[in-house]
């Protein structure tokens, strides 16, 4: 759209005190302008004003900058201000590549780029405001912590933004959304523009991103010499997860299978009723206490009890027989409630029980899991009022079947046949009902990472929906409860394209080298000495794509279980890693009998250490007794004249002293 120009624009927008004339008779000095010491934030291309002054109420104490590059446009600005003047706003009539022109290192704490012109040809790259080019500038002005925040509904545009600050190396990419609007964090105290207002009322979704100077080479240096004299305090970049998506499913969680972390989650905790999903559950039971080719009897409760209320069956009879592997597909993908009953009852009767022993061990695995909100009155979901859950729940139930082989391959089978049977002669096809796995209702939902997964419906429950992707080394499952078709489908793929594009796996043994560094007796694993624990070389942990691994803090926890190193990240847990005993062992005495010097036709003396040192104590003192005690045998007469004449010599000058003083006494008398 090619831009009005206002007759008298320029006259007017001069005249404004608001307006600096003189912007380069401020440099370093822009403060004074303001006559405080607040930080200065800045906004360029700043329109009409609207975002700026915003700010500058809410925040009385920060001082705000506008550049706008025609006056036209900044002149709509003035005059807002003419008419609600707010002390701490200044309008700049500039061109942003003039900035380090007008300002001093380190000046200005804060850029705000909104909506900025996309300059969609490539030959004009370098005039968008997140161009490398750009980016030098603000680095020149901005201060140490300084960052930028910048804001678009242009797509192109924001990822040639993302694109050029991770690869810079002097900014580093704090955090970013790509629907500011559904992102929680992100969009708390979020300051509409004009722009944003217009884009987002079609339906836009608004990109935000925030990126951060880093500190120069030499500041790193005077900073890792300064710990030598001073108390080093870790400063640690805002942590920020990602939430920018949004799903129409009541409840939603998406959980890391071999982590538990979790990457989304929606009204986890409201409890919910399961319907089908519920058999993930009779699943996990049923693998952990039989045996596949056991065989299951069909009773009369497995078949009245099931009957009605439109429920899914395969039509068994009373008395039929099938394995327990072929019971269990039935029940994951045609679901299958005489096969969830019958698999029930089997695994109760052959524990000494019951139906309701099964009923009863669902409930003590969901608490043996950690759910909190979770109660199952029957294995095939059937709805009962007592009969719920909650998606953070499930997503722990689902995760832990997961993670058994069998359930794998089961859940994430297409299609299976039932043979025949001791009742029926015909066998029975099973597709799989799950749409992102197989197309048996729809084509459009098919997703190629989806491994498997479980479908479920109630009037009470609507649509609820198990599944799990992999993909880049991440293992995920999204739990929907309380959805209206065909969201249980929509809603699972944008959970997980968005997931797969936010989160990055990082192997702990590969990039863990605080634990090298520990002292700690417990930290101390990777480093070069042996040591007497270990843990598992495959285990991660999943961060955001804006964190780095040394972003994660970690932890030393120990139960009756074992000990744990547990990793932490923006208040979550992110992963976690068992220890376990090494085949370390102490070295041995080289004395000490091995197995190679042990030979039957060779005797073999076992000498002790303590033995030998009081042996040689003996000797010693033997050999100095009889070379000083030899020497005083053969002395003995020489010795003894010495010490007769010392002694003589003694009691002669005892009588000296003894006339003397009596000389000395009858000389006083006789004075």
């Amino acid at each position: 759209m090619r831009l009005r120009n206002i007759p008298g624009a320029d006259e007017i927008v001069s005249a404004s005190a608001y307006c600096i004339d003189d912007p380069e008779n401020w440099k370093g000095c822009w403060n004074k302008l303001f006559e405080n010491d607040h930080p200065i934030h800045m906004e360029i291309g700043m329109g009409k004003g609207r975002f700026i002054m915003d700010l500058a109420r809410e925040n009385p104490d920060i001082n705000y900058i506008g550049v706008e590059r025609y006056t036209s446009v900044l002149l709509r600005a003035v005059q807002k201000m003419d008419a609600d003047p707010l002390p701490n706003i200044r309008f700049l009539c500039i061109d942003a590549a003039d900035l380090p022109e007008y300002f001093e290192k380190e000046e200005v704490a804060r850029i705000y780029l909104n909506f900025s012109d996309p300059w969609p040809k490539d030959r004009h790259a370098k005039r968008r405001l997140t161009s490398k080019e750009f980016l030098a500038r603000y680095q020149q002005i901005l201060a140490e912590d300084g960052r930028i925040e910048f804001k678009t509904d242009n797509q192109d545009l924001f990822q040639f933004s993302v694109d050029t600050i991770e690869e810079s190396e002097d900014w580093k990419l704090d955090a970013k959304t790509y629907d500011l609007h559904h992102d929680e964090k992100m969009n708390q105290g979020n300051i509409m523009t004009e722009y944003e207002e217009k884009f987002s009322s079609k339906g836009n979704p608004i990109c935000k991103l925030i990126a951060s100077r880093l500190l120069c080479f030499l500041l790193i240096l005077t900073t890792v010499f300064g710990v030598m004299y001073t108390t080093a305090i870790p400063v640690l970049a805002e942590e920020y997860w990602p939430t920018g998506v949004s799903v129409d499913s009541g409840s939603a969680v998406v959980m890391e299978v071999n982590t538990g972390t979790v990457l989304y989650e929606k009204n986890g905790d409201e409890i919910r009723y399961p319907a089908s999903i519920t058999k993930i559950m009779t699943a996990l039971l049923v693998l952990e206490n039989c045996e596949l080719d056991e065989v299951v009897t069909f009773s009369a409760d497995c078949i009245y009890a099931t009957e009605g209320n439109g429920g899914s069956h395969i039509a068994r009879d009373i008395g039929e027989e099938m394995t327990v592997e072929q019971c269990l597909y039935a029940m994951m993908l045609v679901s299958a409630n005489e096969c969830a009953y019958a698999l029930a009852e089997h695994v109760g009767t052959k524990l000494g029980g019951n139906y309701e022993t099964f009923i009863g061990m669902m409930n003590d695995k969901a608490k043996e899991l950690g759910c909190k909100n979770t109660h199952f009155m029957n294995s095939y979901g059937m709805h009962d009022a007592e009969h719920y859950t909650t998606a953070s729940d499930y997503a722990l139930i689902s995760a832990a079947a997961y993670r058994n082989e069998d359930f794998q391959i089961i859940c994430g089978t297409k299609t299976y046949v039932i043979p025949t049977t001791n009742k029926h002669d015909d066998v029975y096809y099973c597709h799989n009902q799950n749409n992102l796995l197989y197309p048996y209702k729809y084509s459009d939902y098919l997703y190629d990472y989806c491994t498997g997964g479980k479908t479920g419906y109630t009037d009470y429950a609507h649509h609820t929906l198990v599944t799990y992707a992999e993909k880049d080394g991440m293992t995920l499952v999204c739990v929907i409860l309380y959805s209206v078709a065909p969201a249980q489908w929509e809603d699972s793929i944008n959970l997980y394209d968005y997931c797969f594009d936010n989160f990055q796996v990082f192997n702990i043994s590969e990039n863990e080298s605080r634990l090298s560094e520990a002292k700690d007796k417990y930290y101390g694993l990777l480093n070069e000495e042996e040591t007497y624990l270990t843990f598992d070389t495959d285990a991660y942990l999943i961060l955001p794509k804006t964190a780095s691994f040394s972003d994660a803090e970690f932890s030393m926890t120990e139960d009756d279980n074992g000990a744990q190193i547990i990793y932490q990240y923006d208040g979550r847990q992110v992963g976690y890693v068992s220890l376990e005993a090494s085949d370390a062992s102490v070295d041995e005495f080289p004395l000490t009998e091995t197995e190679e010097e042990t030979d039957p036709d060779v005797k073999v003396v076992k000498i002790n250490l303590w033995y030998v040192f009081l042996i040689i104590i003996i000797i010693v003192a033997v050999f100095f007794g009889v070379k000083y005690g030899a020497r005083l045998i053969k002395n003995y007469y020489i010795i003894r004249h010495k010490y007769e004449t010392k002694r003589q010599e003694r009691e002669r000058f005892k009588q000296i002293r003894k006339k003397k003083r009596r000389r000395r006494k009858k000389d006083r008398l006789f004075r």
